[in-house]
């Protein structure tokens, strides 16, 4: 993307977002147009517009050509954060009660897709070029290292899958994993691991401290904690991991949990934040990659997150939508022990070949914010 973007929206984070969708749109509207300009703009609203009724509803989004050399984009916050759904959140959190589903939150990755795939849909028409038609492309998140399922060997096999079909992913490591009880550093021999697996390609995230909720009815590590309680944390974890010589890239937090104030200590520390189902109740339905407080959020939900646990055609069908777009799949390794590896062999070949590395989605996005001209 060319310097020619200005975004001008209120909330920083709601234009680089928007940006960040479009931006090989973007650049070969400027391939085609060098002195152009586009504006992101949010027309002085501040978050979701105010609808008194149905004839007064304004567009969340609309781009239009303003001239030859200029197209103007206006968003608003429901751009990125879908509208709540309270009545089907409720039915989710019933079936999760009577066992029929796993996952309460009213949210599925179809969802994000086809907000995405409008969005760029609308700026395509406005900018006169082609929608993406490539295949989409994925990021491989693996959580809970340690595990409290599963052991070391079972973990080395999974590796060695993920390494045969040359797949770059994100570990999730907990540093001072409890387990009955007792919390215990990463060990030589954990550490060793996780360097055989840095070394073939893997990049590591901080997962929380012990991975043990603070609470008996929700799982959370980190919902409540205060911000001088979480920093002290947080050097605790950074000084075990320097000693073995181990770097983070990003932030999981354990059972995805965060509140909007240790989002933001979190924010200040790390480039790369990732969240999922259970995120939406302080973050809200957010889609993403997204700026969040100048760090890039990257949720996956239902049809994404742990996607081997349900049948193999209904994530062919989310990827059918995907075309052009980037897609995080969550995983806990552990899971996959279950079936002797068969469901992650399957997902390995869709993956193969069409997986990005975090750090270059890090870097993409930090090279964006600094060519967009942010008012």
């Amino acid at each position: 993307m060319a310097s020619g973007v200005e975004i001008r929206t209120a909330d920083r984070d709601l234009g680089l977002t928007i940006a960040l969708w479009i931006e090989d749109l973007v650049a070969a509207f400027f391939d085609a147009n060098p002195s152009a300009r586009v504006v992101i703009d949010d027309d002085g609203q501040a978050g979701r517009p105010f609808r008194k009724n149905v004839l007064q509803r304004r567009p969340d989004f609309r781009a239009s050509r303003e001239s030859d050399d200029l197209v103007c984009i206006h968003c608003t916050s429901s751009s990125i954060v879908l509208a709540g759904r309270p009545n089907v959140e409720t039915a989710r959190k019933l079936m999760v009660a009577v066992g029929v589903a796993r996952d309460p939150s009213p949210i599925d990755h179809v969802q994000i897709i086809r907000q995405q795939q409008r969005i760029r849909r609308l700026t395509a028409a406005a900018l006169g070029v082609a929608v993406s038609n490539h295949a989409c492309r994925f990021l491989l998140r693996v959580d809970d290292f340690p595990s409290p399922f599963a052991g070391t060997e079972d973990f080395l096999r999974f590796h060695r899958i993920a390494r045969e079909h040359e797949l770059p992913y994100l570990l999730a490591v907990t540093p001072f994993f409890s387990s009955h009880g007792e919390s215990r550093p990463l060990s030589d021999s954990d550490a060793n691991i996780l360097h055989a697996c840095v070394t073939d390609g893997v990049q590591l995230a901080l997962h929380g401290f012990t991975h043990v909720s603070r609470y008996r009815n929700y799982a959370s590590e980190l919902a409540g904690m205060t911000t001088d309680a979480l920093r002290r944390e947080l050097e605790r974890a950074d000084a075990q991991l320097r000693s073995q010589h181990l770097e983070t890239i990003g932030f999981v937090a354990p059972f995805n949990a965060y509140d909007p104030l240790t989002f933001g200590v979190l924010a200040e520390r790390f480039p790369l934040i990732c969240g999922g189902p259970e995120s939406v109740s302080a973050l809200g339905y957010r889609a993403g990659p997204a700026f969040l407080m100048r760090s890039l959020y990257v949720p996956s939900y239902r049809e994404a997150y742990d996607v081997t646990l349900n049948q193999p055609g209904r994530f062919d069908r989310t990827l059918a939508e995907a075309a052009g777009l980037t897609i995080p799949v969550t995983l806990h390794w552990a899971n996959e022990v279950r079936d002797g590896f068969r469901s992650f062999r399957t997902l390995c070949e869709r993956l193969r070949g069409r997986t990005t590395r975090w750090s270059d989605l890090v870097a993409a996005a930090a090279d964006l914010e600094a060519r967009c001209q942010c008012q």
